[in-house]
């Protein structure tokens, strides 16, 4: 069994597929205002008191965000996706080309 996630206040541990029953996740944003900009801090307590003691104190330094890379994986999946899209939309185009013509000719 893995641990998922602890409480922030006495370290008590919450396993995987355990019910969550008086467990509370928090997150807090703080920023600028914009949402991409914000910093996230993420709690979770075993109960409304360690939650509420967690809270008397300084709240934590957020982590550093990294700005997501793409791979080369997921850019040739974009490039391959995008071939597909466009393959279908010239075949499309052929196939109501052709239509038209075929209409003009027989009327």
């Amino acid at each position: 069994m893995q641990v998922h996630n602890w409480c922030h206040q006495c370290g008590k541990v919450w396993w995987e597929g355990q019910p969550g029953d008086g467990w509370l996740f928090i997150e807090i944003s703080r920023g600028p205002g914009d949402w991409e900009d914000a910093d996230y801090v993420d709690a979770m307590f075993c109960s409304q008191e360690h939650a509420s003691e967690w809270f008397l104190l300084p709240l934590p330094e957020p982590e550093p965000s990294v700005p997501y890379r793409l791979t080369w994986l997921e850019r040739l999946t974009g490039l391959a996706f995008a071939s597909a899209v466009g393959s279908v939309v010239a075949l499309a185009c052929l196939g109501l080309l052709t239509a038209v013509r075929f209409l003009a000719q027989h009327p």
